[in-house]
């Protein structure tokens, strides 16, 4: 677990909160956690979703809920919480794996995405009113 503080000095007030791996005691609302799947995401959220290519600086993070029910809940007034995709799911060929790599914004619905499934690998919480959608 990674806190970074507003204050660093005094400790007092967290900005951003990280966990990492592949499971966690770590839960979010919703009980989703460290190793959740993109079926189980898109079920919680009753919809597809978008989330960034893989192979590169913000890999398989989610973009948009899609106006899904996850994205009030995760892109609150109070903060947001971040998930990134980063543990293994079904093996797929180079061709396939070439479909969802890079700095594109790709559909959780997309073929290779769903015969990948990733886990979740990373939840980052942003507490405080946030900018970004």
């Amino acid at each position: 677990m990674e806190i970074v503080w507003k204050d660093p000095d005094k400790e007092a007030e967290p900005d951003s909160l990280t966990i990492r791996g592949c499971s966690s005691r770590w839960r979010t609302l919703h009980n989703v956690s460290l190793g959740a799947s993109l079926k189980e995401l898109e079920k919680l959220n009753g919809q597809q979703f978008h989330l960034a290519g893989f192979d590169w600086d913000y890999s398989g993070t989610i973009t948009s809920w899609d106006n899904g029910a996850l994205a009030a809940e995760f892109n609150g007034k109070h903060g947001r919480v971040i998930f990134r995709f980063s543990c293994s799911g079904a093996p797929t060929t180079e061709d396939e794996q070439s479909q969802v790599m890079g700095d594109r914004d790709f559909s959780s619905s997309h073929p290779v995405m769903q015969k990948i499934n990733p886990g979740v690998g990373e939840i980052v919480w942003l507490f405080g009113p946030q900018s970004a959608p």
